[in-house]
């Protein structure tokens, strides 16, 4: 059995994970975040649900469950759907652009655990999920997943990203918030847009109902060493050779802060929550803080 930390999140079908989703979702519910009466989504119908679909039978879904007239046509089994007005929304965008592809382990293999537990915890209390992938400069998502039917989807699709090319937070945010209302979106990045993505920032203020970054950094991945060296750009591939001289250390560092202290101040004006984490960290201790933070929703200036 993997341990967890800097092990634990390169497995993403490991048992750990999936206890740590588990673990999750009952925190949801005794917290009350992301609408938690969605539990009632599948099954009987309960006042403020709607008709929503059917499903094919599982294997493990209650039999009471089943539209025994359906059968009558079909010979086949189905379960009743219904979508309740209440359920959470939960909107996963991962980073997945070429600076992710960093450190040991990498920001991305940190990013990808933690989008996978909170989508698995999210679907374990039956709320709507989203989940996009920032990759090459564009987004890739899942249709709005339901269920715990959905798991596998989830896993596979974010098992065969690899990090590569630009990101561009602002379209991103505009494809995988169209058409829900009040969503809570966890935005899982490194941040490190030139523009320093303030466009795609408040793309997401104005459509989430509750907005939550989680920024990533790797070890030392901000520390020059002395002398000539060749700085290659994982987002465009391009290369540069300079000397990193005291000097040069010391306005890069200045940039980095001046950066990075930019975003909280973008955040903080735009009413989100900001979250920093390194990428060997515990994965256990990161998922706490943004578990903690979906009900916690910072008052936005108006």
């Amino acid at each position: 059995m993997s341990t967890l930390g800097l092990q634990g999140v390169e497995d993403l079908s490991s048992a750990d994970l999936w206890r740590l989703a588990e673990k999750f979702s009952v925190q949801l519910r005794r917290m009350n975040a992301l609408g938690i009466r969605g539990r009632r989504q599948i099954g009987q119908r309960q006042s403020g649900s709607d008709f929503d679909t059917y499903q094919p039978y599982r294997l493990g879904d209650d039999v009471r469950h089943v539209d025994w007239s359906v059968y009558a046509r079909t010979e086949r089994l189905h379960v009743r759907r219904f979508r309740d007005d209440q359920t959470g929304v939960l909107v996963v965008l991962l980073d997945a652009s070429g600076s992710m592809g960093l450190g040991h382990p990498r920001k991305w293999t940190f990013a990808q655990a933690v989008g996978a537990v909170t989508a698995l915890a999210a679907l374990r209390e039956l709320h709507q999920v989203v989940v996009g992938v920032m990759v090459d400069g564009g987004v890739r998502t899942l249709p709005v997943l339901h269920g715990m039917e959905s798991a596998a989807a989830v896993i596979n699709f974010l098992s065969t990203m690899t990090p590569a090319g630009p990101t561009d937070l602002e379209s991103a945010v505009e494809h995988v918030t169209r058409g829900l209302q009040s969503a809570d979106l966890l935005i899982v990045s490194d941040f490190l847009d030139p523009s320093g993505g303030d466009a795609g920032l408040k793309a997401a203020a104005s459509q989430a109902g509750g907005l939550h970054l989680a920024r990533i950094s790797a070890l030392d991945e901000f520390k020059l060493s002395e002398g000539q060296m060749i700085y290659r750009d994982p987002e465009s591939s391009s290369n540069k050779t300079k000397n990193a001289t005291e000097a040069t250390r010391e306005a890069f560092d200045g940039a980095v802060q001046e950066h990075r202290r930019g975003l909280v101040e973008t955040a903080r004006g735009l009413g989100a929550n900001i979250m920093d984490f390194s990428s060997h960290e515990s994965l256990p201790r990161a998922l706490e803080t943004i578990f903690s933070h979906f009900t916690s929703r910072v008052s936005r200036p108006t």
